[in-house]
C-alpha cells in the first residue's frame, strides 16, 4: 500500500517536472509570467502616491478686470501657483477661450477674476473670484478646487493685514477677515456635479470592449488553432481578411452588447446621466476595437500556443486597466508613468467617452483622440495581419 503511494506521488512529481520544463522552454510565456509581478509592483506602487505628488496640474487664468488690486491678485496667484509647481499656470483673454480648452482636455480649471472685483475691493465688499473645474473627473476637480481655494485664502489673508492696518470704524468685519472669496461653478450651465460612477462607467465601458477586443479574439483564434479547426478554415477557399473581419465583428459585437449593458445598469442603479450622443459613442467604441483587435492578433501569432498568448495579453491589459484613467485620474501619475498611459488606445477611448456622456461634445472637440486611435488601429493592424498569415501557414 505504502509502495502504491510513493509510486503515485513519484509520478505525480515527474509530471510536474515535465510541465515546468515544457513552462520553461516557452521564452515568451516565460518573459510574462517573470515581468507580470515587477509590473504590479511598480505599477501600484507609483498608482497610490501621497497628496502631494499632484504637480503640474494645467489651470487657466482669466482676469477681466483691471483695477490695481486685480492686478495685484493675479500677480499673488501666479507667483504662488507657480512656484509650488502644482500648477502650470496660463493667461488667456476671454472666459470663452479657456472654456474651450477645458473642453478639449488641455487644462483642467478655471480661475476666474472677474469685472468688478477691484471695485468691491476698494468699496470694502468682499471682491468675488470664480472657479470653473473640468467635471469630468471628480478627484482632479477636487484636488483643483483645494489647491486654488488654498492660494487665495494665503493670499486673502496677506490682504487682511493690510486692511487692518488702515482699519477705520465704517469698515465692513466679514470684509476684514475675508476679504476675497472664491465662487466656484459648473462647466455647463444645468449640468450637476460629476459623481464618481460618472466619471468611472465612460473607462468601464472601454474597458470592456478592449478586454473582448484582446482577450476574446485572441483566446478563439488560439484555442481553434489547437484544436485544429482554424486548419479547416485556412484550406478553404476563404481569405485571411475573411477569417479576421468574421471573428472581429463577432467580438465587437459581443463588446457592445457588454458595455451597454454596463451603461444601462449604471443609468437605473447609480443615476449616471448621458448628456452626449450615442452613435458618437458607438463610433469611438467600435475604433477602440479595432486597435485592440490589431494587438490581440499580434500577440496570438506570436506567442503559438493559447497559454502564452494569455499570459501576453494579461500582461497589456493590466497596465491598460489601471494606467488608463479608468478609475484614477492619469495626472497623479509620475511623468514617466504618464508617457506610458499616452501610449495606450485605451486611455483615448475612455477620455473621449468620458467626454462626449459628460460634456455633451461634438466630433471636432474629441478629433485628435479619434486621429490617435485611427492610427494606431492601421498601424496595429498592418502589422497584425502579415504575423497572422505567416504563423497559420507554419
Amino acid at each position: 500500500m505504502g509502495k502504491s503511494i510513493m509510486n503515485q506521488l513519484y509520478i505525480a512529481l515527474v509530471i510536474a517536472y515535465k510541465d515546468l520544463l515544457d513552462f520553461s522552454r516557452r521564452r515568451i510565456g516565460l518573459f510574462a509570467f517573470i515581468l507580470m509581478p515587477l509590473l504590479l509592483m511598480s505599477m501600484f506602487g507609483y498608482m497610490f502616491p501621497s497628496e502631494g505628488t499632484y504637480k503640474h496640474i494645467p489651470l487657466a487664468l482669466v482676469k477681466e478686470d483691471r483695477g490695481s488690486y486685480a492686478d495685484l491678485v493675479t500677480r499673488e496667484f501666479w507667483q504662488q501657483a507657480t512656484s509650488s509647481g502644482v500648477f502650470n499656470v496660463k493667461m488667456y483673454a476671454t472666459v470663452n477661450s479657456a472654456t474651450s480648452q477645458v473642453i478639449m482636455g488641455n487644462v483642467k480649471g478655471i480661475v476666474i477674476i472677474p469685472r468688478g472685483f477691484n471695485k468691491n475691493i476698494v468699496s470694502g465688499v468682499q471682491g468675488h473670484i470664480i472657479l470653473i473645474v473640468d467635471q469630468t473627473s471628480p478627484t482632479m476637480a477636487m484636488m483643483v478646487s483645494r489647491g486654488v481655494n488654498e492660494i487665495f485664502e494665503r493670499i486673502s489673508n496677506a490682504l487682511a493685514i493690510k486692511i487692518i492696518m488702515n482699519i477705520t470704524q465704517e469698515e465692513n468685519p466679514v470684509y476684514i477677515i475675508k476679504p476675497i472669496t472664491v465662487e466656484q461653478k459648473n462647466l455647463i450651465a444645468g449640468l450637476s456635479a460629476t459623481s464618481t460612477f460618472e466619471y468611472m462607467a465612460p473607462g468601464f465601458m472601454a474597458m470592456t470592449v478592449m478586454m473582448s477586443g484582446l482577450a476574446g479574439l485572441a483566446g478563439a483564434i488560439a484555442r481553434e488553432r489547437e484544436t485544429g479547426t482554424l486548419d479547416g478554415l485556412m484550406v478553404g477557399p476563404i481569405s485571411r481578411w475573411s477569417i479576421i473581419l468574421g471573428k472581429t465583428t463577432a467580438q465587437t459585437v459581443r463588446g457592445l452588447l457588454q458595455g451597454f449593458l454596463i451603461l444601462v445598469l449604471a443609468m437605473i442603479l447609480f443615476n449616471v446621466k448621458i448628456y452626449g450622443s450615442i452613435f458618437l459613442m458607438i463610433f469611438i467604441l467600435i475604433l477602440g476595437v479595432a486597435g485592440f483587435v490589431g494587438i490581440g492578433i499580434i500577440a496570438t501569432s506570436i506567442a503559438g500556443e493559447q497559454e502564452s498568448a494569455m499570459m501576453i495579453l494579461m500582461l497589456m491589459q493590466l497596465p491598460m486597466m489601471f494606467l488608463s484613467g479608468i478609475l484614477y485620474p492619469i495626472e497623479q501619475l509620475p511623468v514617466w508613468l504618464q508617457l506610458v498611459a499616452k501610449a495606450m488606445p485605451l486611455t483615448y477611448t475612455a477620455d473621449a467617452l468620458r467626454r462626449i456622456m459628460i460634456l455633451n461634445v461634438g466630433l471636432v472637440q474629441i478629433m485628435p483622440n479619434v486621429i490617435i486611435l485611427a492610427v494606431f488601429a492601421i498601424i496595429t493592424i498592418a502589422i497584425a495581419i502579415p504575423l497572422f498569415e505567416r504563423a497559420v501557414t507554419k
